[in-house]
């Protein structure tokens, strides 16, 4: 979820800023030194996340036109779960955080509807 703040020089062209924020699921399964799963099931997780870009829009016509946004995402999500391993049916529990961070640049087609 996030709001985007648009800064108009003109129809043809915007800078905009857009903060972002919500909540990242994680499922994970446990894997032995030869990539072979060992669990019966997957531990679910979620935290929290963020981010923050900016970009421009260019448009060429009343409403097709182009965008580059470059982004910064982050996330850390809490593991608290167990594991059974399947070749002897005795539980592991595992508790952990996982921080996970992104930059991005993206392009793509913007269209303009409406004034």
């Amino acid at each position: 979820m996030g709001a985007q703040y648009k800064f108009g020089l003109n129809d043809k062209f915007n800078f905009y800023f857009r903060p972002s924020f919500g909540f990242a699921p994680l499922s994970a399964n446990r894997y032995d030194d030869d990539n072979i799963k060992t669990s019966a099931e997957c531990v679910s997780a979620g935290g929290i996340m963020y981010g923050l870009s900016t970009g421009i829009n260019v448009y060429f016509g009343e409403v097709a036109g182009i965008y580059v946004d470059l982004g910064y995402n982050s996330s850390k999500l809490s593991i608290d779960g167990a594991f059974t391993d399947i070749n002897n049916g005795a539980p592991t529990d595992i508790k952990t955080d996982v921080s996970l961070s992104s930059v991005s640049l993206n392009f793509g087609v913007a269209l303009k509807f409406g004034k």
